[in-house]
């Protein structure tokens, strides 16, 4: 959960911009909007312990408007789909509620997958605790 001094219509503007939301992601290659609220994520290569991965994946995107975006990933390398909700606070600002769920298709055997993985998983964490820092800061000023 974020708190941030931004208005609930700025934080929905900005999470359901994919084109803004880029601006806070560290690790981003590129980033194209496509047709039917698609967006393409390529990410740049990550290379750890021998293993080279560079996340590709199609995204769609859906939202009412005001209060929730959503995604969900469509095809790629990477399973990825989250949520935000948006909650306006008394005095001003907004509540962020943030959820995400990231899984990269790595190219290694399954039982080199179980000892990876959580190396990968606190990776991930990582990067998004630092994305929500992003967030925070580019949305309170």
């Amino acid at each position: 959960v974020l708190t941030v001094k931004a208005s609930p219509e700025r934080v929905y503007a900005f999470f359901s911009r994919p084109e803004q939301l880029s601006q806070a992601m560290a690790s981003i290659e590129h980033c194209e909007l496509l047709p039917g609220g698609k967006v393409r994520w390529v990410l740049e290569e990550k290379v750890d312990q021998g293993i080279r991965f560079r996340g590709d994946y199609i995204v769609a995107y859906d939202g009412d408007g005001a209060e929730h975006v959503s995604w969900r990933s469509v095809e790629g390398n990477m399973r990825n789909d989250g949520d935000v909700w948006i909650k306006s606070l008394p005095g001003g600002g907004s509540e962020v509620r943030y959820r995400e769920s990231v899984e990269p298709e790595l190219p290694i055997t399954p039982l080199m997958a179980r000892l990876i993985k959580p190396l990968v998983a606190r990776e991930l964490r990582r990067e998004i605790i630092q994305f929500l820092e992003r967030v925070r800061d580019h949305l309170s000023n």
